[in-house]
């Protein structure tokens, strides 16, 4: 049986898993999220939040918050 070890919150649902890293692409799985919607890396502090690509690896050596939101089309008329 996996060793849940680490812990990913997304939309607020914290979820152990037994993987030291994810692919945006495996968040997307894991959590349901449809490809159109958006994934972003919660940063800490003042440094930016994250938009995450299928293809880039989140380390969950210590809990992370990803979060979905809908495409955005500001500016477009």
């Amino acid at each position: 049986m996996p060793n849940p070890n680490y812990v990913i919150e997304f939309n607020g649902e914290r979820l152990q898993v037994d993987q030291p890293e994810l692919s945006g692409a495996q968040i997307r799985a894991l959590f349901g999220v449809e490809p159109s919607w958006n994934l972003v890396l919660e940063a800490k502090g003042a440094e930016p939040d994250v938009l995450l690509s299928d293809d880039q690896v989140v380390s969950l050596e210590r809990p992370v918050r990803i979060f979905s939101m809908p495409p955005a089309m500001f500016g477009v008329e």
